[in-house]
């Protein structure tokens, strides 16, 4: 009994030691592939574009790439790898696999979405004529660019966008918006076309409420340029006319205003009572039912060029940020008359209440 028992543990320990071998012949080696990856250039940005991977093997390889928007093709150690334009703006990868019999190597072709930026100035302003106008832009990816004006139209490479204008035969300013799709992603810009001079000089219907009266008149005058480069308004009608008023204005043909400071100094001359007076630009605001004036020389009222649905075009003002236009509202341009200046006031000629100007 003892032996058999014995034989029996002799016989469980050899079949473990069996079993034990049996594991330890059977661990995994690790197995280098013999297709080696020298060099890779395959990360791209969203343009179609063409890159490599060079690799060493016993011989050609086979290239297998797993999406449809990348190709790869090989030539003795080179594999290239051609991308489509990436349409949208997420990223995308393929894996590039190299083959050589039972061997393989794998790399990842890596594609970034489709972007669009730029550094210039979003409102776009240009003259009368026809023209195109080159811009720096980056462009990765596939852009779409349209316009609702017929008169508009753009272009666009990776590094620049053309601006094409045709010619502002209408009179007017006029102005249209450039879209811009790339990938899921929109922008826009907006194209502003006039020539200012063309546009507002010219004949001006001066409009204002007179008090005296209770209904709204007008009086004529022209909005002009001088020899010197400045702008002004000279008055074209009846007394002001005679008495040679012109009120010089300041102009800014980007922003399409008119500044008109307060107590300018005016050309013209009033005589009464055989004494001959000048002329100065007061500018009046109110709070409530009191109406003010200032004595303060930085203070303006602003006209701003617009063109109405109605067809007309007016300057319609209010006044500068001196002042807080939540507790003070635009009233009126005063003509007063006197010895120049402020403290050199006599009186009062004419109030134009609510002016704004209406062109002819």
């Amino acid at each position: 009994m003892i032996k058999k028992l014995l034989y029996s543990v002799i016989l469980v320990a050899g079949l473990s030691f069996l079993a034990a071998c049996s594991k330890d012949d059977s661990v995994y080696e690790h197995h280098d592939s013999v297709v080696k990856i020298v060099e890779s250039n395959v990360i791209f940005d969203a343009n179609a574009n063409t890159g490599t991977v060079l690799y060493e093997a016993p011989g050609a390889a086979e290239a297998i790439i797993s999406s449809d928007w990348a190709t790869a093709s090989v030539s003795g150690n080179t594999v290239t790898v051609n991308v489509t334009a990436n349409p949208y703006s997420e990223g995308r990868t393929a894996k590039l696999t190299l083959k050589y019999g039972a061997d393989v190597t794998y790399v990842t072709v890596q594609q970034t979405g489709a972007r669009f930026s730029y550094s210039f100035d979003p409102i776009i302003v240009c003259g009368d004529t026809a023209s195109t106008r080159v811009y720096p832009i980056k462009l990765a990816g596939e852009a779409k660019i349209w316009s609702k004006a017929d008169w508009l139209s753009a272009t666009a490479s990776t590094t620049e966008l053309k601006v094409n204008v045709a010619k502002n035969d209408t009179g007017k300013r006029r102005g249209a918006w450039l879209y811009f799709k790339v990938g899921a992603d929109m922008d826009s810009l907006y194209v502003d076309q006039y020539d200012f001079d063309k546009t507002v000089l010219g004949d001006y219907y001066l409009a204002y409420y007179n008090s005296s009266s209770k209904k709204w008149v007008s009086t004529g005058a022209a909005l002009e340029k001088t020899d010197a480069g400045k702008y002004q308004l000279r008055f074209t009608s009846s007394s002001y006319a005679n008495m040679g008023v012109v009120l010089p204005v300041e102009c800014d043909p980007l922003k399409f205003t008119m500044t008109i400071w307060n107590l300018t100094d005016m050309e013209g001359k009033y005589t009464k009572n055989n004494v001959d007076y000048v002329f100065n630009a007061l500018t009046l605001y109110t709070n409530g039912s009191s109406v003010y004036r200032s004595s303060n020389a930085g203070f303006a009222i602003v006209g701003s060029f617009n063109n109405n649905d109605d067809g007309t075009q007016t300057w319609d003002f209010d006044f500068n940020d001196v002042l807080d236009k939540t507790q003070y509202e635009y009233y009126a341009l005063r003509f007063i008359y006197g010895t120049g200046g402020y403290n050199g006031s006599v009186g009062n000629y004419v109030t134009f209440i609510g002016m704004y100007l209406l062109k002819k």
